[in-house]
Parts: structure tokens; C-alpha cells; sequence
């Protein structure tokens, strides 16, 4: 028979680790957003709340975008949250993390998406320069028309 002895240990601490939390969204990027060519036309906007007490933050940035900006306020030496993050970008990159790390390690991050999962796809502008020379269908049948009547 064997009798075994079991040591329970319970910590109890005030530290609160960093959490990350969207407060308000504003923009969207449609299909017609999502592409190389006009992608910067299309800007969106968030904030979120990181609260955490009992530490401090290490850092709070974001995925690497082009165009994105990632405002907040000084965090050396801040023990206690909450603190608010303002990040606003445009469709070239539409989905994106804010990160958020303590001295400890520990990591908190907000998923933002604003194409709905959809990628900025490759796209070449094939617009015709005002002015160039170019034949559409209506040029065409003018020319055509004017032959026939000539003819009859």
C-alpha cells in the first residue's frame, strides 16, 4: 500500500498583466480598397485600452505597416493602467496587432481587421493618359456609318 502526500502551494499576488482591448473601430476596406493602386486612398481608424497593474510596460507597438501610426503615452515607469491607444492606417495594410508586453514577458495582443481576412492584392494602373490616341467602338461606328452613306 502506498500513501501519497500531496503539497498544495497557492500564490496570491496584485500583479495584473497587461490586457488589450478595442474600444471603437471606424472605417472599412471593401474589395475595391484592396489593391495596390488605390489602397491609400482608404484610410481607417482605432483605439483600444490596455489595462495591467502591479508591473510595468515593456512596450506597446503594432505589425509593421507602411502607413500605420500608433499613438499612446509615455509608459516608463507607469505601474498601473489604464492607458489608451489611438492607431490609424489606410487599406494598404488592412489587418494588423497591437502588441503589448510586460517586464515580465507576458504579451497581450488586439487583432484589428478591417478587410474582412481579405489581402491587399497586386495591381497595375491601366488607365489611358487624357489625350493619347485610341479608337473606341463608337469611333468606329461613326467611321463606318459616314463610309455607307458616301457609298450609297
Amino acid at each position: 500500500m502506498f500513501l501519497a502526500k500531496y503539497n498544495r502551494h497557492i500564490q496570491v499576488t496584485d500583479v495584473e498583466r497587461p490586457d488589450c482591448i478595442i474600444v471603437h473601430t471606424a472605417g472599412i476596406c471593401g474589395i475595391s480598397s484592396l489593391n495596390t493602386v488605390n489602397c491609400s486612398l482608404y484610410n481607417w481608424t482605432a483605439s483600444a485600452e490596455v489595462t495591467f497593474s502591479g508591473t510595468l510596460l515593456e512596450s506597446i507597438s503594432s505589425t509593421v505597416g507602411m502607413s500605420v501610426t500608433l499613438a499612446h503615452v509615455n509608459i516608463t515607469g507607469l505601474s498601473t493602467g489604464p492607458i489608451a491607444v489611438n492607431i490609424s492606417g489606410d487599406c494598404c495594410t488592412p489587418s494588423l496587432y497591437i502588441n503589448v508586453i510586460d517586464v515580465d514577458g507576458f504579451i497581450s495582443q488586439c487583432d484589428l481587421s478591417f478587410g474582412d481576412g481579405q489581402l491587399v492584392q497586386s495591381a497595375e494602373d491601366v488607365s489611358e493618359p487624357s489625350g493619347s490616341p485610341g479608337t473606341d467602338v463608337y469611333t468606329v461606328i461613326i467611321i463606318l456609318t459616314v463610309c455607307v452613306i458616301q457609298l450609297l
